[in-house]
């Protein structure tokens, strides 16, 4: 009996001894409230630039100029046509900074030939790879860069947005 009882009392004493210790940890899970806001600087005026142009952003459909829809139209959704061995092995792997850029250009094209030729179908929204490589060459040769990494596309992007509102107006279905 003894034995039980010194091995419960050495158990309780254990216990508080590891919460005592354990209670004069300091806390590491919240900061010191002077430096909370150390990493925070000013923005530079084109960073500033660039979240006032984010901020103003408005994409909605009703932002959009109106187009007369086709009424002979015969709408195909893009995801439904087939993509050119050659223009899916020029726009590489999804899910990397050059496929983003070449798919923003692409779907910029896209939406510029639909609304420009009224065709609504697979013909119409169809972009040689060709005609992606000479619109890439040339944008980069605009903005004076060499690596397509530093060719600035979402506002290509943005604009096919705003274009694909007008084109399911247009076509009288999904874009």
């Amino acid at each position: 009996m003894n034995k039980l009882v010194y091995g419960g009392i050495g158990a309780v004493i254990g216990a508080v001894a590891a919460s005592a210790v354990f209670l004069a940890l300091p806390d590491k899970s919240a900061p010191a409230e002077d430096d909370a806001f150390v990493a925070m600087q000013p923005l530079t005026e084109e960073e500033q630039a660039e979240e006032d142009r984010f901020l103003d952003l408005n994409l909605g459909a009703e932002d959009a100029p109106a187009v007369e829809p086709l009424k002979d139209a015969q709408n195909v959704p893009y995801y439904t046509c087939e993509k050119s061995p050659e223009l899916v092995a020029y726009l590489g792997k999804k899910g990397n900074a050059i496929y983003a850029r070449r798919a923003h250009l692409n779907s910029f094209l896209i939406a510029t030939n639909v609304l420009a030729t009224k065709d609504c179908t697979c013909t119409g929204k169809m972009i040689p790879a060709s005609t992606l490589i000479a619109f890439e060459t040339r944008m980069m040769e605009a903005a004076g860069v060499t690596d397509l990494e530093d060719l600035v596309t979402q506002n290509y992007y943005d604009e096919a947005r705003v274009m694909s509102w007008q084109i399911e107006e247009l076509c009288g279905g999904p874009f």
